[in-house]
């Protein structure tokens, strides 16, 4: 059994910027990237925001947020161009999408905080830290210190977007690790005025925009719910880029997007989440599917089973990546997991085979941290799918246990927003 992806698809560089953990979606084409560069800052003092309960809502609450928050997903509007030849600097082309759109990216990641308990909404936009230091180099100032954090995102799509219709794959995809006063990026290995260079657009701020936060082969609205299922996050990092979108300590977030790249019509899009200035939400504990009511939409975001095309469904599925739990301040090493379901009254049971938990350590992005975390869930025999999935009607209940032995419990129903199906 297993549900970690081919090792032929992960590739680790190393360096003194640290180490950035490249995954590809091979289906997709998609790369989303961790920077594990410098240790998780402490979070302010003072009073914790208000914690909202997820437990106490109704389903009716639930899909309609979600129906509304999901009415639009059309493409993101943009208005710049691709038109740096192939090994050429940057020019002025970055563009900028809507405020509508901006509005629509953040309100995704919103939209799945909210199902996970978090209270107060993200902002999009600010700026860094007048102070701000380079991500992998902190001797130096940051090219990003006091600048916009939208345009940093930007700046990343338009990178991202520039390289894509060219190659993007493991080996050779235009994936900048520049030292910052030299040209050093790895695109082929070569400078600029090499004719094997392979980057298009590289800049200096160009090439440190694409480590300040996440990095998504769809436009901005479609890549939250990459960037939760995180299909093809990979076993040193597992379900990093979910943990780090529920971190109790992100915001604001800068967003930026392109519109398509390449034959497949797919945008690129970035986060600029690094160096948080708003006070933390403190949880004892972050599940996903948490306590409360959940979509089955939000578990199958690429498609609900029995009505899409391919392995969509079962492998870009929260069932199929896992659940988890995570947590600043509980140990969860050597924690046990049970699983029981309950259909329309009928006894708590046993759903079906489990996956064995998987302790996975704290991740920390440049001030942004996401606490030690087990993953659990359906077990998965690879090449089919999960051997049961969650449905709607049915209520979950997770069960725990830590090493000493103090157990923590929550029930989630999953509910269809399109049939009104619910517990």
């Amino acid at each position: 059994l297993s549900f970690l992806p081919d090792p032929s698809t992960v590739r680790r560089a190393q360096g003194s910027r640290g180490s950035c953990i490249e995954m590809l979606d091979r289906t997709t084409q998609v790369v989303l990237c961790l920077l594990l560069t410098r240790p998780v800052r402490s979070m302010p003092s003072g009073t914790s925001r208000h914690i909202n309960t997820p437990s106490v809502r109704s389903a009716t609450d639930v899909c309609k947020r979600w129906t509304a928050d999901r009415a639009d997903r059309s493409s993101v509007q943009w208005t710049g161009k691709f038109d740096c030849p192939r090994g050429e600097v940057a020019n002025s082309s970055a563009g900028s999408v809507r405020v509508s759109d901006k509005a629509r990216m953040i309100g995704q990641l919103n939209l799945y905080r909210w199902l996970a308990g978090f209270d107060t909404p993200i902002e999009s936009g600010g700026t860094f830290p007048a102070d701000m230091r380079n991500p992998g180099y902190s001797q130096y100032k940051s090219s990003w210190a006091g600048r916009s954090r939208d345009d940093a995102a930007q700046a990343c799509s338009y990178m991202l977007g520039s390289n894509a219709g060219i190659h993007f794959g493991h080996d050779d995809y235009c994936f900048v690790m520049g030292h910052i006063g030299t040209y050093q990026p790895d695109c082929g290995g070569v400078a600029p005025s090499n004719p094997a260079y392979k980057c298009n657009c590289y800049t200096i701020p160009n090439d440190e925009a694409t480590f300040l936060g996440g990095i998504a082969a769809y436009d901005g609205v479609a890549a939250m719910d990459a960037y939760v299922v995180d299909y093809g996050s990979i076993s040193s990092v597992p379900l990093g880029h979910r943990r780090l979108m529920f971190a109790e300590h992100l915001g604001p977030v800068g967003v930026g997007s392109t519109g398509p790249a390449d034959a497949t019509g797919r945008g690129y899009s970035c986060l600029a989440m690094v160096d948080p200035q708003v006070p933390p939400e403190i949880k004892e504990y972050i599940a996903f599917p948490g306590p409360g009511f959940i979509p089955l939409e939000a578990l199958y975001p690429y498609g609900l089973p029995g009505n899409c095309s391919g392995t969509d469904c079962w492998a870009r599925s929260n069932d199929y990546m896992g659940w988890h739990l995570q947590s600043q301040t509980l140990d969860l090493t050597g924690a046990a997991v049970k699983i029981e379901v309950q259909r329309s009254g009928s006894p708590w049971e046993s759903p079906g085979a489990q996956r064995r938990p998987l302790v996975a350590p704290a991740v920390a992005v440049a001030g942004v941290g996401a606490g030690n975390t087990i993953i659990f869930g359906p077990a998965v025999v690879d090449g089919v799918g999960p051997v049961w999935r969650a449905t709607a009607g049915a209520t979950y209940r997770v069960t725990v246990t830590l090493a000493n032995a103090r157990t923590i419990q929550y029930q989630f129903g999953v509910v269809d927003c399109h049939t009104a199906k619910q517990p």
